[in-house]
């Protein structure tokens, strides 16, 4: 009943969004389409292997439409196999004699660890989860370091970049319990898992570019780091006071776990020294958030996903708390069997449940509600989704053409529509290297240009500049109603273009550009 219900928490999104929801899913789809069909895809980077193999093994071995293996495939992960080891942490470890399946609802409740699509990245967050719980269980006797020590080698060829630290966190465990010399070994660790992740993305950058990422005194970009405890772009300042009291018990969300960890922690009378282990790694992930959000710049890559990893790495920290999370919601448990036992009239017993389950249930309901793309009166956010306007552009470009020699400058939302239907249908060779037809990824040169375009005037020698990069003789740029400004630059580009074209009455407009 747990799995099913976890099932329809994270699965919902694959019936509201049956195109496809968020942004990710749809580059990595693409990419498990063209190895299903091709048989391998170039260039061969081993990033994100883990998760094409199995879903084209398993649209081979099972005929069932790729779409559907990928969009379900996280959900189903979850719900099946979170609760098996939660609850074995809680029995294993805490000595929970019943309810402790229950702690797995201690997850759905920080709302930022949305298990329901499937990304590298997210089966990566479930395969930490399972190495967490599993290396506290061999701490204590109760199980083997072969499942997180597996676990974590699993994790490097699903997402490399973000899977070292937890292998070294598996390792130092595995030391740690065989090893007298603790406390060294723990500062050398925090050290090293600090600077595991800037280090090994700089030396990515490097390998795949040949760039050296521009270091910067991390103490002079301190407000860039400080931008992610403010409230983003898309919150209005005022609202009813209902909605405000939502949103301000969001930002509490992420310190009630910290503080409940805090205090199973400090309750566990059978801790001992290796078990800071866990608390370190969380400072250990803050901390290499905070030097590679401003100590590294990447070069070509947009403002707003510098940003995106190291909040990754903040969120992904609180991971590491998670035991004691699970104990403190252990003793809760024992101390509310106790008071309903010896304080409550037997007649009262289930109002008392009724009423501490209506609670629960609405906590649950809230964190839901903020897992999900929201519009209202304090938040506009539909979320970064691919709608059927734009899969009708790209259709209407793919048509107007008799094969590949255009290019289009879309917001990288449309141009996921292009790659779905499309595949990576067409590179071309330049000097800055291979570049696609459409304006992915969002730090390539195609998409500077498409900023210029609704920045800084619909000229139409930007878009011929676009055709030189590649050469050709045509070139579209696509804008989207929900765009700022959008009146203003679809009159614009009006003036410039050869031609123009709306779609659905005016979500999106398309204009054409001709040598």
């Amino acid at each position: 009943i747990t799995s099913l219900h976890l099932f329809v928490t994270y699965g919902v999104a694959a019936l509201m969004y049956p195109l496809g929801f968020g942004f990710d899913g749809f580059t990595h789809r693409a990419t498990e389409t063209w190895i299903a069909q091709h048989g391998f895809i170039l260039p061969k980077i081993p990033l994100y292997i883990g998760q094409y193999v199995v879903i084209v093994f398993l649209q081979k071995f099972t005929a069932i439409r790729l779409f559907f293996l990928d969009v379900y495939f996280v959900p189903v992960l979850a719900s099946l196999f979170l609760p098996v080891f939660f609850d074995q942490c809680g029995k294993k470890v805490f000595s929970a004699v019943r309810g402790s399946i229950a702690t797995v609802w201690w997850l759905p409740f920080i709302y930022f660890f949305t298990f329901n699509l499937t990304t590298p990245f997210n089966i990566l967050l479930i395969f930490t989860i399972i190495g967490i719980l599993t290396l506290k269980q061999y701490f204590v006797g109760q199980g083997t370091i072969v499942v997180p020590l597996l676990v974590a080698i699993s994790g490097l060829f699903i997402h490399p970049l973000l899977a070292a630290p937890l292998l070294l966190f598996t390792i130092t465990g595995w030391c740690l319990k065989n090893n007298k010399k603790i406390k060294p070994l723990l500062i050398l660790y925090f050290v090293a898992c600090t600077f595991t992740v800037p280090i090994l993305f700089m030396a990515y950058i490097y390998a795949t570019k040949h760039i050296v990422p521009t270091l910067t005194n991390p103490f002079t970009q301190l407000n860039l780091f400080f931008n992610y405890f403010r409230a983003p772009y898309w919150y209005a300042p005022d609202a009813s006071w209902y909605w405000q009291i939502l949103y301000r018990g969001e930002w509490l969300i992420p310190l009630v776990v910290i503080v409940v960890s805090a205090i199973g922690f400090i309750k566990d009378k059978s801790k001992t020294l290796i078990d800071y282990l866990f608390p370190l790694t969380t400072l250990a992930f803050w901390f290499g958030g905070f030097f590679l959000r401003s100590w590294v710049v990447f070069p070509d890559v947009h403002a707003m996903e510098q940003g995106d990893y190291p909040l990754r790495l903040l969120k992904t920290g609180l991971l590491f708390l998670l035991p004691w999370g699970i104990y403190s919601f252990v003793l809760m448990g024992k101390k509310m069997g106790n008071f309903i036992q010896d304080r409550i009239d037997q007649k009262m017993i289930y109002v008392y449940c009724l009423a501490l389950l209506l609670g629960i249930s609405f906590l649950l309901t809230l964190s839901f509600y903020l897992s999900y793309p929201q519009r209202n009166q304090k938040v506009s956010f539909p979320g970064y989704n691919v709608s059927d306007s734009d899969f009708k552009a790209v259709a209407w470009i793919h048509a107007d053409n008799t094969d590949y020699n255009y290019v289009v400058l879309s917001n990288p939302i449309t141009a996921m529509a292009a790659l779905q239907n499309y595949g990576f249908a067409k590179y071309f060779s330049t000097s800055q290297g291979q570049i696609s037809y459409y304006s992915v990824p969002s730090g390539g040169p195609f998409f500077s240009l498409y900023t210029e375009m609704w920045r800084e005037g619909q000229k139409k020698e930007t878009m011929i500049k676009a055709m030189n990069l590649v050469g050709v003789h045509k070139a579209y740029f696509i804008i989207p109603s929900y765009w700022t400004r959008f009146s203003s630059i679809v009159e614009g580009a009006k003036k410039t273009a050869d031609q123009w074209v709306s779609i659905d009455e005016g979500k999106i407009f398309i204009f054409v550009y001709k040598k």
